[in-house]
């Protein structure tokens, strides 16, 4: 409780900090945000708190300065981005659109008076769900556009490391190839986690409890998303704890009492099984990366690749170490730790570690650039992107529709990411093992899947 508290409490402050902002800023017609990229390449603002890769509250207080006109693709894409911040993603568009206009009353009850009517607070993003209650009750009157509506990636870490290697299984997990509704990694290890419970349950109480307690997708979506960013087993037991808090707390009867370190600890071993049967090749290209990255920081030396769109990344980690520091504050005598960074010494443990994660983050942000630069010379002005969430108007969406798939198959299909990755390394060392062999997926498919980015 008194950690929940202390969450709260710093949730609050960011909550003041983003309203204060948004008054600071109403007066204008317009502002722009500044952005920059940071050593490997991602885009971020550089203001903090009212900005588009916010909490869903400050996603919700921006929109588009300029508005363009509701053609009918952009009403359809509207109903979609509708139904996505309500929690309805995980159907084919046209069930999603269908379920908007099924429940165009209750939307427009919303707009008129969200105090009185609040079904809007039972979507997973309630803030952005009531954005788009008022977008859709003005798209009726005839009014522009200004909401961004956003094209989220199926766990795009893995939709890379799949492209990578051409991943069969993994692209079809991730939605890199066609299918009439988006495949869904996070319940097909959900899945697999349940059928290993299954077969312990005769003989294991523990197991019929998680089976009693529930395990859905939630369970397995924290853990399998950040296995491409170095996510652990360790990671993964405080992620499966969180997820049992959560469900205590929507009132799920807990069978463990108040440890819950050896229920989260047993399916955390089940889960990272699954996950690893899930995601084999993924996998092979972390580990490949890692065993290069520490032969290189063994030598004292950055780690240095270029990703497809030319960007030149640097990753240094130096050695740190701590030292005392006795002095005076107030009369007082003080000892407080500082630690120092030698920049003549590489932390190879953090070089090892940030290998994966980072190499996969240089590669969605080329992706991402070169989605924006066709966007650009197509017409499209006006964006709200976080890494692999890209906004634009509804009616622009068709657009960025195609062009986020030409992008991402153009950039695979030629660049050779691990052998240019590994023709840097040969710089600086004398041996460097040959990337993996590819498997058979034929990345052309990519440009006909609907749910790609979705």
């Amino acid at each position: 409780v008194h950690q929940a508290n202390a969450r709260l409490n710093s949730k609050r402050l960011q909550l003041v900090r983003t309203i204060a902002m948004a008054e600071r800023f109403d007066e204008f017609d317009e502002f722009f945000m500044v952005w920059q990229n940071d050593f490997r390449g991602r885009k971020y603002v550089v203001s903090s708190f009212l900005t588009p890769q916010g909490p869903d509250y400050s996603k919700a207080l921006l929109r588009f300065a300029r508005g363009v006109p509701l053609t009918e693709d952009g009403m359809y894409w509207l109903a979609v981005h509708g139904a996505n911040c309500f929690g309805q993603d995980k159907v084919s568009f046209d069930d999603r659109n269908i379920w908007v206009y099924m429940n165009d009353e209750a939307i427009k009850a919303c707009a008129t008076d969200p105090y009185e009517n609040t079904w809007w607070t039972e979507a997973d993003d309630p803030w952005m769900f009531l954005a788009f209650c008022f977008e859709w009750a003005g798209a009726e009157l005839g009014k522009p556009s200004h909401l961004p509506v956003s094209l989220d990636g199926s766990n795009n870490g893995l939709q890379h490391l799949s492209a990578i290697q051409r991943d069969l299984t993994g692209g079809e997990s991730t939605n890199l190839v066609p299918h009439d509704v988006p495949a869904d990694i996070y319940q097909n290890v959900a899945d697999a986690v349940i059928k290993v419970l299954e077969s312990r349950k005769a003989h294991d109480r523990m197991a019929q409890q998680w089976l009693d307690f529930g395990v859905t997708r939630k369970t397995t979506k924290r853990p399998v998303m950040v296995v491409p960013y170095g996510g652990r087993i360790y990671s993964t037991r405080q992620y499966i704890e969180d997820y049992i808090v959560d469900r205590i707390e929507a009132g799920v009867h807990n069978p463990w009492g108040h440890d819950l370190f050896e229920p989260s600890h047993y399916l955390a071993d089940i889960v990272w099984q699954c996950i690893s049967e899930v995601i084999v090749s993924a996998r092979t290209v972390m580990d490949w990366l890692q065993e290069i990255s520490s032969k290189i920081s063994a030598e004292n030396l950055p780690v240095i690749w270029e990703t497809p769109t030319k960007f030149l990344v640097h990753q240094m980690y130096p050695e740190t170490r701590s030292r005392r520091i006795t002095t005076h504050i107030d009369n007082s005598l003080v000892k407080p730790q500082v630690r120092e960074q030698n920049f003549g010494k590489s932390d190879r443990r953090r070089a090892v570690n940030g290998a994966s994660p980072n190499f996969i983050h240089s590669l969605d942000s080329a992706a991402m650039t070169m989605t924006i630069n066709r966007c650009f010379d197509a017409g499209i002005e006006d964006f709200a992107m976080v890494h692999d969430s890209y906004g634009v108007h509804a009616s622009n969406v068709p657009t960025l529709f195609k062009l986020t798939r030409l992008a991402f198959w153009y950039m695979y299909e030629h660049n050779e990411v691990l052998e240019q990755f590994r023709n840097f390394a040969l710089e600086v060392l004398d041996d460097v093992p040959e990337p993996p062999e590819k498997g058979d997926l034929d990345l052309s498919q990519v440009k006909d899947s609907k749910y790609f980015f979705a």
